[in-house]
């Protein structure tokens, strides 16, 4: 069942055209509705992946007609691309995934915070190959008694 959509503001993007010339918009989602749309997914096991979702459920206008919001058919939202080619859907999700994503300079701002951010908790990053915690961590092995 798909989430209602946010009363939010959101950003609808313009139409495009895909490789077959049907034409297409879509919309930005909210992280409500994301977290909205997770509760029923079940994973990959259903034969497409989240943001397969996420786009599906972005999807705003297909040649010029605006796209049902209840879409209560058999296989609930991701079904609004079932009859797309492959190649359609593949343009479609690229797009999406790039106008909704970070730009690279928002990317490079964003990893530069977190430098700074952890250059001033004089932490670390945890990484799998050298597990190294934050300096001053103390560490109680789990079971024991802290003596409180």
């Amino acid at each position: 069942m798909a989430p209602e959509r946010s009363n939010l503001l959101t950003i609808e993007f313009p139409e495009f055209t895909l490789p077959s010339g049907k034409v297409v918009a879509f919309r930005s989602i909210t992280f409500r509705e994301r977290r909205k749309l997770m509760k029923d997914y079940k994973g990959r096991e259903e034969g497409y992946a989240a943001e397969d979702l996420f786009a599906a459920y972005a999807l705003s206008k297909e040649d010029g007609m605006p796209v049902a919001d209840d879409w209560a058919i058999d296989g609930g939202v991701i079904a609004r691309l079932d009859h797309w080619s492959m190649k359609d859907f593949a343009y479609y999700l690229e797009v999406f995934v790039r106008t909704i994503g970070l730009e690279e300079d928002e990317r490079t701002s964003a990893e530069s915070a977190a430098k700074k951010m952890v250059a001033a908790s004089g932490t670390q990053q945890v990484n799998t190959t050298n597990q190294s915690l934050p300096k001053g961590l103390k560490v109680q092995p789990s079971g024991g008694t802290t003596g409180l």
